[in-house]
């Protein structure tokens, strides 16, 4: 059977996530008397549960950001930094060409909180590797990669350095996780357009509809000054974004990667297309 592949056409909700039920604290204090979390894990459950993010207790290692960097680091070099917007493209899924950035996104650490956050195992399913500030408006990444039921997707965040105040951190609007779903076809893009008006549409619209949504609820952005091999995990409909850099010649060395839960429908709600996981050998995950 083919699924859809708008939100729109899901006549079910479905199941959502264990933590998007409405009984989080309830659920969360349930494990927690059951010895299935240890009490500070309760509390990273709880602050994604409020804010909808968080920085884990576990990280990457130096020797796997350092390789990561250095493979970031020879892509740039054999290409003209002057000619950057012509070849950024290649810094999405060095995963497939980089033996660095799969150890760092198969880390066990985050896998293992992947799972307790979504209830299921995860997979991987794209990388992106920042070298600097993205400077992206505030937005979700649940319209580029959707799930049915919605919600069984989330972000980590890998800091492969110290990040200054001025170098465009990374931010974040807490609590907008729990506003409704702004689906494409809300923001205009219509079915079955093609991917570059889809595109189009979407940098017209979509950003400042979600910063009218930020003021409209009197979100403020978080500025997450991360520390080298910390992660942030974020959930598919936080907004967030990239803060304006102030410092030109700044670095802001990140790598992004977005999990989806393994047993649901995996799609993309922008592009009204399915969304096919990569073969990854899971085994690889890092100690």
């Amino acid at each position: 059977m083919t699924l859809p592949i708008r939100f729109e056409d899901f006549a079910e909700r479905g199941k959502l996530p264990w933590l998007d039920r409405g009984d989080a604290a309830a659920a969360i204090a349930a494990q927690a008397a059951a010895s299935l979390v240890t009490d500070a894990q309760a509390e990273l459950l709880r602050l994604w549960d409020e804010r909808g993010w968080v920085v884990l207790d576990c990280r990457v290692d130096d020797e796997v950001v350092d390789a990561v960097n250095i493979a970031v680091d020879k892509l740039i070099q054999s290409h003209d930094p002057a000619e950057f917007e012509t070849w950024k493209i290649k810094l999405q899924n060095m995963h497939e060409r980089s033996s660095a950035v799969r150890t760092a996104i198969l880390n066990a650490g985050i896998l293992r909180w992947c799972q307790r956050i979504l209830g299921m195992a995860c997979r991987p399913f794209q990388t992106l590797n920042m070298p600097i500030g993205s400077q992206i408006p505030p937005h979700t990444d649940q319209i580029l990669m959707s799930t049915h039921p919605a919600g069984y997707m989330l972000a980590a965040w890998i800091a492969l350095e110290d990040v200054a105040p001025d170098a465009g951190p990374l931010l974040l609007w807490s609590g907008s996780h729990r506003l409704p779903y702004l689906s494409a076809r809300q923001v205009g893009i219509p079915r079955d357009a093609p991917e570059a008006e889809c595109s189009q549409i979407y940098a017209e619209r979509y950003y400042e509809a979600n910063r009218q949504r930020m003021i409209d609820h009197g979100l403020e952005p978080y500025e997450f000054l991360a520390k080298k091999g910390q992660v942030l995990l974020w959930h598919s409909n936080i907004v967030h974004g990239g803060a304006r850099i102030t410092r030109p010649d700044s670095t802001r060395r990140s790598l992004i990667v977005h999990y989806f839960g393994a047993e649901v429908h995996h799609y993309s709600d922008l592009f009204h297309r399915p969304s096919k996981l990569p073969e990854l050998e899971m085994g690889e995950a890092a100690q």
